[in-house]
């Protein structure tokens, strides 16, 4: 039996998921698209999600691009208990220490 493919993207180099919507079935947030040249990195950051079978194809709506991207991340930010998906981009404070991120809640 060969790999369950749910979407096809180039260069794909971190992926994290967690259920946002609470269907049962996880959210992938996916960086894809890397380099480790940066002339030749597209840095694509997207979310794949299921259109209600697991084993069909997934939808991917890429929602930036940045060519240094290769980390994603699930995280309740603002310790609400509602966790939305980040990626290094904007700098903002946390616990005095300067960070770089940005928080997008899935829609």
């Amino acid at each position: 039996m060969g790999p369950h493919v749910i979407v096809s993207a180039a260069h794909m180099i971190n992926a994290t998921a967690a259920d946002l919507d609470n269907d049962g079935i996880p959210e992938i947030a996916l960086a894809y698209g890397f380099s480790s040249n940066p002339a030749k990195s597209t840095g694509n950051i997207a979310i794949l999600h299921s259109n209600g079978d697991p084993k069909a194809p997934w939808t991917l709506k890429e929602i930036d691009q940045m060519p240094a991207a290769h980390r994603v991340r699930f995280a309740d930010i603002a310790g609400n208990g509602t966790r939305c998906w980040w990626w290094p981009r904007f700098q903002c404070q946390a616990r005095g220490s300067p960070i770089l991120i940005t928080c997008r809640h899935h829609s």
